[in-house]
């Protein structure tokens, strides 16, 4: 299990490269559903960005494998 803690932001149309990208991800994971996106998807804006600020991580027993990281601000 992870939990991330940060600030998202709008960045705007991504890049042609990130944005086929991009679609190339949404569309293998839910096809099955009906969403399969074009690169031009996100021309509008729609995409943010996270700055972690905190990560949390456990495996299966959270007493022995709980750790945290915490980046700069």
């Amino acid at each position: 299990m992870i939990i991330v803690e940060g600030n998202a932001y709008p960045i705007g149309s991504a890049d042609r490269a990130v944005a086929t990208r991009i679609a190339a991800a949404y569309t293998a994971k839910y096809v099955e559903d009906g969403y399969t996106p074009t690169p031009d998807s996100w021309d509008a804006g729609g995409l943010y960005a996270m700055r972690p600020s905190v990560v949390f991580a456990w495996g299966a027993n959270l007493g022995e494998t709980a750790t945290r990281w915490q980046f700069g601000r």
